[in-house]
């Protein structure tokens, strides 16, 4: 299941849980990171309005909880090798 804190939205209103999770479902590339606690992963994916977002998530059990999501920027995308 996937599950994107309320904080997602709270922080960018346009970015929508059903939008998210749209991209989510659309990646087009994710990355993993390694963190001393957990590992993370880093994407890029498109919503159902074709924008382009950055989402940041990690596995709980057997659900993707995803709590960052925005627009996608310069940085991530540097970082996933797509520009």
């Amino acid at each position: 299941m996937i599950c994107v804190l309320d904080r997602v939205s709270e922080r960018h209103p346009e970015a929508t849980s059903e939008e998210v999770t749209g991209a989510w479902l659309s990646r087009i590339k994710t990355q993993y990171r390694l963190d001393d606690e957990r590992e993370y992963m880093v994407a890029i994916g498109v919503t159902p309005k074709g924008r382009l977002l950055e989402m940041i998530a990690f596995e709980d059990g057997e659900d993707t909880v995803i709590f960052h999501a925005m627009r996608a920027t310069k940085k991530i995308l540097a970082e996933l090798d797509i520009l």
